[in-house]
């Protein structure tokens, strides 16, 4: 059989794979899926498996509907593997990488930088404009807390508590459709995504926002019965145009936002400072939720496909070098190579803390909704008796490609081009479920790392504490037990808060 014919059938096979395949590679942050696609740990997701229901509630009360079933894979997506396979029928220098070998140098393809696509994330920075202290990183922490907060209240059938941040008419409508539910639990975000983002018009004197979630839920019924979902829900966020963003202390605190007062509401007025609070006046205010997939399983695990995007050329910030240059002149002492140190560091230690499924590992250097993905899966793994095993995981090139600062924070964001180990084994005797514990997996993602504004600390590149230097040794809360310094918001080292896969980052 000829070279050309051989090939042909390859790309067809993983044509095939593509189309039929429905499980995810593992790796902490980026291999496991709620919809069976390759996803991001609070980043933007890729194509996943089909709707089986759809539904919701809206501002205006009851219940809208829902994309519902059906649709297609990316034809876009499609069209990029037709051009790897005819790429590799064409080049034979990157052979070497399709045939799984293991890639010291990866292949030349990586190394050229592709256009910025469209990004609401970075639509969001013209909210500065007029509200200096705005920040997206706060923003995404506020948001993840939110979506856990609404669905406690929506299994309790009272929303009262989180009144400053529904609409009145979406509170209405979720404790209207409660159903048998009794409470829900095991809240997790795996992923989330800004599709839009609109400024205030004349007709509209409000900032607003479309959000993507892809989450996991479990749902306590009133017999006793449990049952878990994953969903894709799509919101609609509001704030009028006078209002000004908080501390993020405050913002996640989810007290008034008017005098930050922990009290009751009253038809949507603080019961300590009487301000009406509620319709995005001084906060972010959801008034739409559309339910767009819910099917009634847990997470999937113990299958691997193929990587998705690990070729496609890196996207890289326009303003990256003058941005790199702001950060160097606000903090005198940013070291860019001791940043990298770092982050091979956390990789080092999130692999191995995986791996054990030991969440003391990766606890000193995640930020908390992070932090709370990955101890989801660990737990999830843990029950279905499995282990994801990452041996040997390594970095083995770093392209910094964007920078952010904001008034509370500082952030940087790598694609980090990687391989190791990726199998996946029975906990009770070793026997191997999935994936390959001969062959490496070379993969790429993109890392960002924050710290609070104006830090000025060397940064570390070992386990230590960053405050006391102190071996680290953390509890659950993130606070180091010698110092009780709370190390990982950033306000001491650069701390790991988004792993995005490259098919599906944005910038």
């Amino acid at each position: 059989m000829s070279r050309a014919w051989l090939l042909g059938l390859l790309c067809a096979g993983a044509l095939a794979l593509l189309l039929g395949s429905h499980e995810a590679s593992a790796r902490p942050g980026g291999g496991q899926s709620y919809s069976g696609g390759s996803r991001s740990s609070g980043g933007s997701s890729s194509s996943g498996s089909r709707s089986s229901g759809g539904g919701g509630w809206s501002s205006s009360g009851g219940s809208s509907g829902g994309s519902g079933g059906g649709g297609g894979d990316s034809p876009v997506l499609l069209l990029l593997v037709l051009g790897v396979c005819l790429f590799v029928m064409a080049n034979g220098k990157t052979r070497k990488y399709f045939r799984g070998q293991v890639l010291e140098r990866e292949p030349e393809v990586w190394s050229t930088v592709r256009p910025v696509p469209p990004s609401a994330r970075r639509d969001l920075q013209k909210i500065r404009a007029t509200d200096p202290d705005f920040s997206v990183i706060s923003f995404e922490d506020f948001l993840q807390g939110l979506y856990s907060r609404v669905q406690d209240a929506r299994g309790r059938g009272d929303t009262s508590g989180i009144a400053p941040y529904l609409a009145p008419a979406l509170q209405r409508a979720i404790e209207q459709h409660r159903g048998p539910v009794a409470r829900v639990e095991a809240v997790i975000v795996g992923a989330l995504e800004f599709k839009r983002y609109a400024g205030p018009t004349a007709y509209v004197p409000a900032h607003q926002v479309w959000v993507s979630f892809d989450a996991n839920y479990t749902e306590v019924l009133r017999d006793g019965t449990t049952r878990t979902f994953w969903v894709v829900e799509h919101w609609r966020l509001r704030r009028d145009a006078q209002a000004r963003t908080r501390s993020p202390e405050a913002v996640a605190a989810f007290n008034c936002p008017s005098c930050g007062a922990a009290a009751g509401y009253t038809n949507g007025v603080c019961g300590y400072c009487g301000q009406k609070v509620d319709e995005g006046r001084f906060e972010w205010s959801v008034v739409e939720i559309q339910t767009v997939r819910k099917e009634p399983r847990g997470p999937g695990l113990g299958h691997h496909a193929p990587e998705q995007g690990t070729t496609l050329r890196t996207i890289s910030s326009p303003t990256l070098k003058g941005d790199l240059e702001a950060l160097r002149a606000r903090n005198p002492s940013f070291d860019l190579g001791a940043v990298e140190r770092r982050l091979h560091l956390i990789h080092h230690e999130l692999n191995v803390g995986w791996t054990a499924q030991d969440w003391r590992r990766a606890r000193p250097f995640t930020s908390d909704p992070l932090f709370q993905s990955q101890v989801y899966w660990m737990d999830a793994y843990r029950r279905a008796g499995l282990i994801n095993v990452t041996e040997n995981a390594r970095v083995v090139r770093l392209e910094v490609v964007a920078v952010m600062q904001d008034r509370w924070y500082e952030a940087l964001t790598f694609r980090v081009f990687a391989t190791g180990l990726d199998y996946t084994v029975a906990s009770a005797d070793r026997r191997l479920v999935s994936g390959s514990n001969r062959q490496e997996r070379p993969f790429s993602e993109y890392w960002t790392l924050i710290r609070s504004a104006g830090v000025d600390r060397p940064t570390l590149d070992r386990p230590n504490c960053p405050n006391c230097g102190a071996a680290l040794d953390v509890n659950m809360a993130g606070e180091c037990k010698h110092c009780e310094s709370r190390i990982i918001s950033g306000e001491f080292d650069w701390v790991l808060s988004r792993i995005e896969q490259d098919e599906a980052y944005a910038g």
